[in-house]
């Protein structure tokens, strides 16, 4: 294949959006132009008679020597060809087939099938066509055939599309179908600056990228700085082993404020049957009833970041694959899933959302041990999650707020944890995080790397954290505020379950529950708690313990051996009174100074990135809660 590349970009004509075509590398016009090698242009049908005897002033509107039009003398400029399409009137019966190298005549099967695309390039031969239907960006109600392309790339190479706008409906489909479909061993694709508006609800993919086992991989196309508007199933549909390069910068558009479920199942990003973006996904902008980004035996070989996420169902979901139980193969992510911002349900219509309504929900992936770190989250579905991780190989949860606005009775929780399959011999560490105002703050299941729990705090009116069969984990400078309310269903502020190396030092535990319950399954290992230098306080200061579904007195759970140097008294946060709490400490706070330097977290600063031992009275000792206090 030739060093031809051409570009599309949108052109308005006679009330039609039609698409402009500028070609690089084209030589002057001559009688000895050759097709086999050049670009050339033809209509598929004969040119009129009256045409080409003069009477539209063919030399005034076509500029090419020994150009009509026809297959034997075809427009070799595009200006040219729309020059012609401009003035001849009955143009929109006719379609246009460009040829990068190859001869003049099309596959049949372009010609046959013309009604169906909008544009189709084809490269099997191997060549490069591209045919184009006048008016038809803005598509009429069409016959649906059991999969139909507005646009179809097949083992296209070189191509850009740049700048046009695509109005697509169908509100009778009943099929899956693409508005651009992009197949076969296709290379340095760039869709960019276009816009697409489909209304084509549960049935319409915008832009689907797939191909044969028997094609070769797709070197790095391109998804930049589009828009895509209106209802559809999948704006981007990566499917059936197909790859795209990065998705960066575009706006996804699908508001509908009906919660149907075909709304809320349609994504923005969806990556699918062992498909591949290879890139990062970024700074895209989703506004949708459904998800964000979606992924079922997906790889994404890059980050997830950047990106401003308004939605019903889930912001980034990626579910265990489809065929695991025969094929037991695990989604991938290769890069972090950070700076996201992203708000869940935010109309009042969609907070009755109870099974789903996730910020970020990950299981069965493997994340290659990145991080999950600086995402802002604001959820307020009536049972949401606001990160979750099932059986996925994480290394850092850092840095997070996870908020919903409300105290709620329904069972939400702020972080889940569970089952991951990262090595054990490494840490997972949890930490700088804002969990604020869900039923359950953090759950923390069946972990067997060591967990490092520092700096973070964690406002709920139940149970804060849940520990069960970790098989080690060091809880230190916590901040815990446990809101009293008439909706309590938890007896304790931490739950342990038979979790045999659990450590909480240095921490602030404020709560009209039990501080700390112990309740351990007989079958399994026991939990064993080593905890010490921590504040407890409540506002009756009556300070209780469960252990074994037993009550303890502070005295009496100190005479077991736990929390021997610990102490009760008013941690003089800053605001517990109203929404936003803060839990920073107040200049006399009595947790200044009080820290033991033995239990310290592995960094030198707090949760806020101010140095530790800053202010007090001594200036040795560090504070006690995720807050230094800063003079």
């Amino acid at each position: 294949m030739n060093n031809n590349k051409f570009l599309i970009v949108a052109l308005p004509i006679i009330g039609f959006l039609f698409s402009l075509i500028t070609i690089t590398n084209i030589e002057a016009a001559t009688a000895a132009y050759d097709c086999n090698q050049n670009v050339c242009i033809y209509v598929d049908q004969m040119v009129p008679t009256s045409f080409t005897e003069g009477i539209f002033m063919q030399a005034d509107i076509v500029k090419d020597t020994f150009s009509d039009g026809s297959q034997a003398y075809p427009f070799i400029t595009v200006q040219s060809a729309l020059d012609y399409i401009k003035s001849y009137p009955d143009a929109k019966n006719h379609s246009f087939v460009l040829l990068t190298t190859g001869t003049c005549a099309p596959s049949q099967n372009l010609i046959n099938d013309w009604w169906k695309c909008s544009f189709a390039v084809d490269s099997s031969f191997p060549k490069t066509v591209l045919t184009a239907v006048p008016g038809e960006t803005t598509l009429p109600q069409m016959e649906l055939k059991s999969y139909l392309s507005v646009v179809t790339l097949n083992n296209a190479s070189d191509f850009t599309m740049d700048g046009l706008k695509f109005t697509w409906t169908d509100t009778e489909a009943t099929a899956l179908y693409s508005n651009f479909n992009v197949t076969g061993t296709t290379k340095n694709v760039k869709i960019i600056n276009n816009t697409f508006e489909v209304n084509v609800p549960e049935y319409g993919a915008v832009l689907t990228f797939s191909k044969n086992i028997e094609d070769l991989s797709f070197d790095e196309s391109t998804i930049e700085n589009n828009t895509f508007s209106g209802r559809f199933a999948s704006a981007i549909y990566v499917v059936n082993n197909g790859m795209t390069g990065a998705i960066k910068n575009n706006k996804f558009i699908n508001p509908n404020s009906l919660l149907l479920d075909l709304d809320v199942t349609s994504h923005g990003v969806s990556v699918l049957q062992n498909s591949t973006v290879n890139g990062n996904i970024e700074g895209n902008s989703f506004e949708m009833t459904g998800k964000g980004i979606y992924g079922n035996n997906a790889k994404i070989k890059g980050s997830i970041l950047n990106n401003t996420i308004t939605v019903i169902a889930s912001g980034i979901q990626f579910v265990i694959p489809s065929d695991y139980i025969n094929n037991p193969t695990l989604n991938l992510i290769e890069g972090d899933i950070a700076n996201n911002q992203i708000n869940v349900a935010t109309s009042k219509s969609a907070q009755s959302i109870n099974t789903i309504g996730s910020g970020i929900s990950v299981e069965y992936t493997d994340l290659k041990s990145f991080s999950v770190k600086n995402n802002t989250i604001y959820n307020q579905a009536l049972r949401p999650y606001g990160i979750a991780f099932n059986y996925a190989n994480l290394a850092n949860i850092i840095n997070n707020k996870i908020e919903t606005p409300i105290l709620s009775e329904y069972p939400n929780t702020g972080l889940l944890v569970s089952q991951p399959f990262t090595d054990a011999a490494k840490t997972i560490t949890i930490a700088n995080n804002d969990i604020l105002n869900f039923h359950y703050g953090c759950s923390l299941s069946a972990i067997n790397p060591t967990v490092e729990f520092y700096n973070n705090v964690i406002t709920t009116n139940n149970l804060a954290l849940a520990l069960n069969r970790l098989n080690k984990i060091s809880l230190k400078n916590n901040s815990i505020y446990q809101e009293k309310t008439d909706i309590i269903s938890r007896r304790s502020l931490i739950l342990i379950s038979n979790s045999p190396n659990t450590f909480i030092y240095n921490s602030i535990l404020y709560a009209d529950i039990a501080a700390i319950e112990i309740y351990d399954n007989s079958s399994e290992l026991a939990t064993k708690l080593i905890s010490d230098n921590n504040l407890f306080y409540n506002k009756n200061k009556n300070i209780q313990f469960i252990l074994q579904n037993v009550t303890k007195t502070l005295a009496e759970w100190q005479s077991l051996g736990y929390d021997k140097a610990s102490f009760v008294v008013n941690p003089l946060y800053v605001n517990t009174l109203k929404q936003p709490l803060d839990l920073h400490l107040r200049s006399l706070s009595p947790a200044i100074d009080k820290g033991n330097n033995s239990y310290a977290p592995p960094t030198t600063t707090d949760k806020d990135g101010k140095p530790r031992i800053a202010t007090g009275k001594t200036r040795k000792n560090i504070d006690i809660g995720a807050y230094e206090y800063q003079s």
